[in-house]
């Protein structure tokens, strides 16, 4: 599976690992988060970026199913948009809607998801 990033890089995952992932429901979630995010911006760079950048962190560290990219995806969708649980379970089920809130419990918790958030550390831990 492919997703083109914004800046022309590829979100790459060995779909041989992917038993059941369905790429579209990928896409679908990393363009509503994009949507939801509107012009915010994550530093000087939009916020796409961020999310693609968690997204190609989850794969490094194995975390390919369609659930956990949809979820690296949305990640901030909760705390930085309108859009609360109830929306992202409504669009995109309550799997998703779980993991988006386990991680956000994490973070809160002080257990700052390091590796996802920063790139040049994930490719150390590669």
């Amino acid at each position: 599976m492919e997703i083109k990033g914004s800046r022309g890089h590829i979100v790459r995952v060995d779909s041989t690992r992917l038993d059941g992932v369905n790429p579209a429901r990928v896409r679908a979630a990393l363009d509503f988060a994009v949507r939801a995010h509107g012009d915010q911006k994550y530093g000087t760079e939009p916020y796409r970026v961020h999310l693609e950048e968690v997204m190609r962190g989850c794969t490094r560290m194995g975390f390919v199913a369609d659930v956990f990219q949809m979820a690296a995806a949305l990640h901030d969708v909760i705390e930085d948009t309108p859009i609360d649980r109830t929306g992202l379970e409504a669009k995109f089920g309550p799997e998703v809607a779980r993991v988006v809130s386990a991680l956000r419990a994490v973070a809160r918790r002080g257990a700052v998801l390091v590796t996802l958030h920063d790139p040049a550390h994930a490719r150390a831990l590669a």
